[in-house]
């Protein structure tokens, strides 16, 4: 198992590179076919003076306001005591409305990558 840009939280270059990993992947299952429930990004990571949050949580976010759900990836450090991957539901509130979740918790690897595509994919259809 490699990690993958294991030094994203300490190296700026690597953690827009990690970003654009996963909307690269994420966006084909998001918006491929699915025009009627379009997805768009949730959560701006960016403090008040406008410096870019950069602590993984989350990594990468989506909501479509049609279908009423929202997805965040939430990218951690390897640890060894720490699961590669897990997901669960859970419910946001957007705007004042009620939105299902889909909350993805991991450290990068190929593996954890194709389980989270998995997930969002039966997520979102």
């Amino acid at each position: 198992m490699k990690v993958l840009f294991e030094n994203f939280l300490d190296d700026e270059s690597e953690y827009v590179q990690c970003q654009e990993l996963w909307e690269t992947n994420l966006s084909p299952l998001l918006n491929g076919d699915n025009k009627s429930n379009p997805w768009v990004q949730w959560i701006n990571n960016v403090f008040a003076n406008g410096r870019p949050m950069r602590d993984g949580n989350p990594i990468v976010s989506y909501f479509s306001e049609s279908a009423s759900k929202c997805i965040r990836v939430v990218q951690v450090e390897f640890h060894e005591d720490e699961m590669e991957f897990s997901s669960w539901n859970d419910q946001a509130e957007i705007n004042g409305t009620n939105f299902t979740e889909l909350v993805i918790h991991c450290y990068l690897t190929e593996n954890s990558l194709d389980q989270a595509k998995a997930a969002i994919k039966e997520f979102v259809n």
